[in-house]
């Protein structure tokens, strides 16, 4: 007797899926396959045998397939994005490009902190002239030593400086000379406003942080969602082999029975001919399948930035997972708090904010140019050190300096540039919103369309394993052809296999949804302040982190 290979999975009764499961539904009845024993006489002893090797393969597959979540593990998927949180390459490059980010941030406030400036000098003049009372040339070398040391600080009512020097002047043919100074200067723009400017320069640095902050955590959150991808293909490629190894396993067994039945005269060469072009296909299948799932092993090999990648990671089933989507999401309420949370919608108000203090910025600075400078202090000048240590001059002055570009204002010409810049992230932001809008709402649905397709997937491999069972019999009883058997058992491993493709597709929709709402990374940090969102039904926040109870 011949029997339709066994379904990868476990049935809601917990019994592996080649054993006969009480509970009626079209998904039990795609996950069980009843092996019945046949009392044909010319197939009593080969038939007995057959069903053994049958139900050994049968137990065998089974056990290669129903690998559930483990009871006791964590959430799968939190485990495999906690791998690729922590070894991606790409996530640690974002990670160097915030902290790159930070750092630069940092060095915005030392444009405004105190500069301390030492300088030491030494000079020498030698200069000989010829001395018409003495006929001889003289030597009035001068040779000079001095210490400058000053203070500067930009503060809100302008750029304040604080000097003082010390000079020692040594002439050939005169006395030493001491000079001692200490001046302060105040030096700010009567129209540039300096606290307007230092207040912007500040709020800039502040908004270009933030910009890449957000820019980096998309970049982590589309990494992740891509190494989701490349898990579901490695999870699908997986399923796919075990069903081909079933398959020729199927395949060899009808060889066997083709034989046999050839032998004992109730077959044809046909029959024998056409088991073996079953057999070589699926052979041919089998080895696609495995070179697709080594290629699926690579890719996921090269997200988590390491080849020999633990394959336990990948050990569940999406039915396991399937379990944790949300059911009745109200798109509205989605729409309504999902939209502020997403990452470029957020990443476009940081960009607008940016433009527009970039804009007052440049406004500011396209002001006319009118600076007042203020210096007093005190100097003294003696051939004794001590009495130049007095500085007993006094010495102020104020100075009004006008400047004006001959031509066009470079200035001027910063500010126009950054009002259309300004415009043009204004219109980005908008086509932003608009866009997520949409995403989110496509979301939602693909969503609920992909739920309702595991569901009337299922229901049709349920009606192909009956179909299968059906023409099994009626093979055996010579009413079906060999041919047709065969291509019943090719409908039922697509149906099965199309189950597995729309669990998985549910589950990549759910990722998708989660990403377009800004919370992909928050659902599996450890940390997440932002989960569970409020337009999660109250239903599923308890159990969705909990996969072992959906």
């Amino acid at each position: 007797m011949i029997a339709p290979p066994p379904v990868s999975g476990r049935c809601e009764a917990g019994r592996p899926c080649h054993t006969p499961c009480p509970v009626e539904g079209p998904r039990e009845a795609a996950r069980q396959t009843v092996l019945r024993p046949s009392f044909a006489p010319w197939r009593f002893l080969a038939g007995s045998l057959l069903a053994v090797g049958l139900l050994a393969i049968g137990l065998l597959a089974a056990g290669a397939a129903g690998q559930d979540l483990p009871p006791g593990e964590g959430d799968p998927l939190a485990a495999f994005a906690h791998q690729v949180l922590e070894a991606n390459r790409e996530v640690a490059a974002a990670r160097e490009d915030l902290e790159a980010a930070r750092h630069q941030f940092r060095k915005v406030p030392t444009r405004f902190q105190p500069t301390l400036t030492v300088g030491e000098t030494s000079a020498k003049s030698a200069n000989r002239n010829y001395n018409d009372l003495t006929g001889l040339d003289e030597d009035y070398t001068t040779r000079q030593r001095g210490t400058t040391v000053g203070i500067r600080q930009e503060t809100p009512i302008g750029t304040g400086r604080f000097e003082m020097t010390r000079t020692l002047t040594e002439y050939t043919q005169a006395q030493t000379s001491h000079f001692q100074s200490a001046y302060l200067t105040l030096e700010r723009g009567l129209l540039k406003r300096p606290d307007r400017r230092i207040t912007l320069d500040r709020r800039i640095g502040r908004q270009e942080y933030q910009v890449t902050r957000t820019r980096t955590s998309g970049q982590v959150q589309q990494t992740l969602l891509e190494a989701f991808r490349a898990l579901f293909q490695r999870l699908i490629a997986a399923e796919e082999f075990r069903f081909r190894e079933r398959s020729l396993a199927f395949y060899a067994s009808l060889v066997e029975e083709a034989e046999v039945k050839l032998q004992s005269g109730l077959g044809s060469e046909l029959d024998l001919k056409q088991a073996r072009m079953r057999r070589t296909q699926a052979e041919t299948g089998l080895e696609q399948s495995r070179l697709d799932l080594a290629e699926a092993d690579r890719k996921v090999g090269l997200v988590l930035g390491r080849p020999d990648w633990d394959r336990a990671l990948a050990s569940f089933t999406p039915a396991a997972v399937a379990a944790q989507v949300p059911a009745d999401l109200d798109p509205q309420a989605v729409l309504r708090e999902g939209l502020p949370t997403r990452l470029d919608l957020r990443q476009a108000d940081a960009q607008l904010g940016l433009a527009r203090d970039t804009v007052r910025l440049a406004r500011e600075q396209a002001r006319p140019d009118l600076d007042l400078s203020v210096r007093w202090g005190r100097q003294g000048r003696a051939t004794l050190a001590e009495m130049a240590r007095d500085m007993r001059d006094r010495n102020w002055d104020v100075s009004l300096t006008w400047s004006q570009p001959l031509g066009p204002d470079p200035d001027t010409l910063d500010r126009r540039s950054e009002e259309r810049r300004l415009a043009a992230t204004a219109l980005r932001r908008t086509q932003a919103e608009e866009a997520g809008r949409q995403a989110i709402l496509e979301a939602v649905a693909r969503i609920g369309f992909h739920r309702q397709r595991v569901r009337d997937l299922t229901a049709a491999a349920g009606l192909s394993a009956e179909v299968l069972e059906g023409q099994r019999l009626n093979f055996q009883l010579g009413k079906t052809s060999l041919l047709d058997l065969s291509r019943y058992q090719s409908d039922h491993e697509e149906a099965c296999l199309a189950v597995v493709r729309a669990e998985a597709e549910l589950i990549l929709g759910w990722l998708a949804l989660l990403s377009e709402t800004g919370l992909l990374a928050d659902r599996f940090a450890d940390d997440g302040a932002a989960w569970p969102p409020a337009w999660l039904p109250a239903a599923t926040r308890s159990t969705t982190h909990d996969p072992a109870n959906p």
